[in-house]
């Protein structure tokens, strides 16, 4: 008769091993995803702040154009500025109106409920003043005021005509 423990307790050996391996591999795969998922929201809240302290900057100034590059969230197809206290029909200006009862956001990123799947916003209130002290001073030519990412980067024009607004376009 032949002893065949050996045999068994080799592949028990064997299987346990490929367990901690896969488990180990899936541990790694979560952790690098949640890595990127928090790059991604912070880009979500760093974008908005950029363009305040670009405008901020350019308020100071008493005149002059800035264009500025940013770097957008991924999924994020456009950069959006709208007026929500003016009416329009435009079906993107619509949905903006939807996201936000209260009228009170003038920036969302497209398509709105992308930011959401990362625990971010997908509008926000612009603002030239302080935390404390809100100043409205962006002005733009169409409502809303679309700008698309392209490669993973919107190009935004801030002009100060110097009559105190800033007024918002797309870089060319």
């Amino acid at each position: 008769m032949v002893d065949k423990r050996g045999d068994i307790q080799m592949s028990f050996g064997m299987i346990f091993s490929i367990i901690i391996i896969a488990a180990t591999i899936a541990v790694a795969i979560y952790a690098i995803t949640l890595f990127m998922n928090s790059t991604e929201k912070i880009k979500y809240g760093t974008i908005a702040k950029d363009i305040e302290e670009q405008a901020k900057q350019l308020r100071q100034a008493e005149g002059g154009s800035k264009a500025i590059t940013l770097d957008a969230p991924r999924n994020v197809e456009e950069l959006c500025f709208v007026d929500l206290s003016k009416n329009s029909q435009n079906a993107q200006f619509l949905e903006f109106k939807d996201y936000d009862s209260s009228k009170e956001m003038n920036f969302f990123f497209y398509p709105i409920g992308e930011a959401e799947k990362l625990d971010a916003d997908s509008g926000r209130k612009l603002n030239c003043g302080t935390e404390n002290n809100y100043i409205d001073c962006f002005v733009f030519a169409r409502n809303p005021l679309c700008i698309p990412v392209e490669g993973g980067r919107v190009k935004i024009r801030l002009t100060n005509p110097g009559n105190g607004y800033i007024n918002i376009s797309q870089a060319v």
